[in-house]
């Protein structure tokens, strides 16, 4: 069972309140970036966000967690939330130039796609230039989730363009 954004916003409140009223005032951002240590739940975050935005059986903003949308973002296997992790040591642009390909094809069944890219910090520097065109002009509804160790190892570029959400350190 994944986490809920109550049970969420017991060990990450400001994060999870920040997110909460975007959603609750359908003022999604284009792009977040998601700052915390390993361990701090940004994966958790970016899972939870997904479903809320594609659940069909919403409880308020938490989502059922058991329609066929909410299993495939779980198993990760969603047509329109693609994730991207680091392959080795880094996050090459090869995989940023797959993202956007994918993104080019419409939509399987809405009209918002999103993409989940963990270890931003990551990314060649070839990537991340690829990243922030991608970031300037979405062609369609696009979400980007940008999740990061380190913000300052981001390029300031991708920092200015996204809300910044910062997770606190847990006990």
């Amino acid at each position: 069972m994944m986490e809920t954004w109550q049970k969420l916003k017991q060990v990450q409140p400001v994060a999870t309140q920040i997110l909460m009223n975007s959603l609750r005032h359908d003022r999604v951002s284009h792009a977040y970036l998601i700052q915390g240590m390993r361990g701090t739940g940004k994966k958790t975050l970016a899972t939870l966000l997904a479903m809320t935005l594609f659940c069909l059986n919403k409880n308020g903003l938490e989502p059922c967690q058991t329609c066929h949308e909410c299993k495939r973002i779980i198993s990760k296997n969603h047509p329109d939330v693609y994730w991207v992790e680091p392959e080795g040591q880094s996050i090459k642009k090869e995989q940023i130039d797959d993202l956007v390909k994918e993104f080019s094809y419409t939509t399987f069944e809405s009209n918002r796609k999103i993409y989940i890219i963990s270890g931003s910090e990551l990314l060649t520097i070839n990537a991340a230039n690829r990243i922030l065109k991608f970031l300037e002009e979405p062609e369609i509804e696009t979400t980007a989730i940008l999740l990061t160790d380190n913000l300052n190892a981001n390029i300031e570029t991708i920092q200015s363009m996204c809300q910044i959400v910062n997770l606190q350190q847990i006990d």
